[in-house]
């Protein structure tokens, strides 16, 4: 990422947390979630207790513009993680991408 684009996280629920990639596309953003995505799934967990843990990310990505407003797009991106969950987990759903 260049310094113009920024990158801020928000515990959004219980598990659910929001990533809100500004400066770049819609496609750009999938690309950066998928390889983070990846990046969780290369790495081993453990508790401190020294068990293996598994995690799965379920993700959904949503545009704002002056079109669409953050809440609308929350409302979006919401909507796409419970479709990924759906479908099985471990899954990305961007309805806006050309890429998905």
């Amino acid at each position: 990422m260049t310094k113009s684009q920024k990158v801020r996280v928000f515990r959004f629920g219980g598990e659910e947390f929001c990533i809100v990639l500004k400066g770049v596309t819609i496609d750009d953003a999938y690309a950066t979630i998928w390889e983070f995505e990846e990046l969780l799934k290369k790495e081993d967990y453990l508790t401190t207790g020294g068990q293996s843990v598994v995690i799965s990310f379920s993700g959904g990505i949503a545009r704002a513009d002056p079109e669409n407003n953050i809440h609308e797009a929350i409302r979006n991106a919401d909507a796409a993680v419970y479709l990924a969950k759906s479908n099985g987990r471990a899954q990305i759903i961007c309805p806006d991408c050309s890429i998905d």
